[in-house]
């Protein structure tokens, strides 16, 4: 059997409400996780209503421990469907770790455009990120930064935009 067999096999699983079914494809997806399953997770989890259940889907999303997870994660962020869900995707790849150096300027396009929760979840990310920062991306975001904190109201989501600029600013620089 084919790896796209197996995985189009435990998508459509998911997806069964056959609850014996589902728990068996989560349990296949967890000893063997793969890019694959990111989307297909999260598109489940954002059908979920509050319980257990979403709460496990909450778990695995974001313990995703998988190479090159992040531009899996930048795909669900910009689908324009999910927009509303931008700061849980962004707390998805804080909680796991990410560290999508090379997609700064599109998250702090992302949090500024979507509110609180964004942004408080883009300045984890990049608190915690390792870096080297690409220099182009870093001239380009705390321009971006520069230019919507002086056109915000004052308030919290002005001081979030400030700390976002500043930790960006104290990380090192590819050269």
């Amino acid at each position: 059997m084919s790896k796209k067999i197996a995985v189009g096999e435990i998508v459509s699983q998911l997806f069964s409400g056959n609850d014996e079914q589902v728990k068996k494809a989560i349990s296949v997806i967890q000893e063997n996780p793969s890019l694959d399953y990111i989307l297909p997770l999260m598109a489940l989890f954002f059908e979920t209503n509050e319980g257990e259940f979403k709460e496990e889907l909450r778990q695995i999303l974001g313990s995703i421990k998988v190479k090159e997870f992040e531009e899996h994660l930048m795909q669900a962020l910009r689908k324009p469907e999910w927009k509303s869900h931008r700061g849980q995707i962004m707390a998805f790849m804080w909680n796991a770790g990410g560290n999508p150096v090379q997609y700064v300027r599109e998250l702090v396009g992302m949090a500024v455009e979507g509110g609180m929760e964004t942004l408080l979840e883009c300045y984890s990310i990049i608190d915690t990120m390792e870096g080297p920062l690409l220099e182009e991306q870093l001239i380009e975001s705390q321009t971006f930064l520069n230019h919507t904190y002086q056109a915000m109201p004052d308030g919290h989501a002005k001081q979030i935009v400030a700390m976002i600029s500043n930790v960006m600013a104290e990380k090192e620089v590819e050269d």
